[in-house]
């Protein structure tokens, strides 16, 4: 594969095992394929401990470049659609239903809020921490020195406890 009509050809046969949209140029991901068998072709000495040739090397390494082109171009697409989104929605928006929107969601805010409150220590410590914050539940578990099982079961019993109490205070 030493010559580049080789390669040439060769990457257009990897590229033409990848189903893509109708929008998504090919040579785009022919392009990121040179580039990952340039790397191959660098890091290949010819002696790979299974014996394999650089082509059976090679292949599920550039099959896979391909992938990760096109779930790179994917993902760039969702947030460009969405902000376009956000664009197209703030742009339409009336100040009034804006303005009411944001009233909603303060008022949902503070019964979530007391909601929280409401719960015992644990199973608010719980939901704070993955709810809110974000944190990992085996980090949630390590600092509540409890099983991540019983972190979870603890934020089961706290999301019952928290829709009862919003039901009985708020008539939902």
């Amino acid at each position: 594969m030493q010559n580049p009509d080789d390669l040439n050809h060769w990457l257009d046969k990897i590229v033409s095992t990848v189903s893509v949209a109708p929008h998504i140029d090919k040579r785009d991901l022919k392009q990121d394929a040179a580039i990952v068998a340039l790397r191959i072709s660098a890091r290949y000495n010819g002696d790979h401990p299974s014996g394999a040739s650089i082509t059976t090397y090679a292949w599920p390494r550039l099959r896979g470049a391909c992938i990760d082109s096109l779930n790179r171009t994917a993902s760039r697409e969702r947030k460009e659609f969405a902000l376009a989104d956000d664009f197209d929605v703030a742009s339409q928006s009336d100040p009034a239903a804006e303005l009411e929107a944001q009233e909603e969601r303060e008022r949902v805010q503070a019964i979530v809020s007391r909601a929280i409150k409401a719960l015992g220590r644990v199973h608010r410590q719980v939901i704070i921490r993955y709810d809110i914050k974000g944190q990992p539940m085996d980090a949630v578990a390590r600092s509540l020195k409890i099983s991540i099982s019983h972190c979870y079961h603890k934020r089961f019993e706290a999301l019952i406890a928290m829709r009862k109490w919003i039901e009985s205070s708020h008539g939902r």
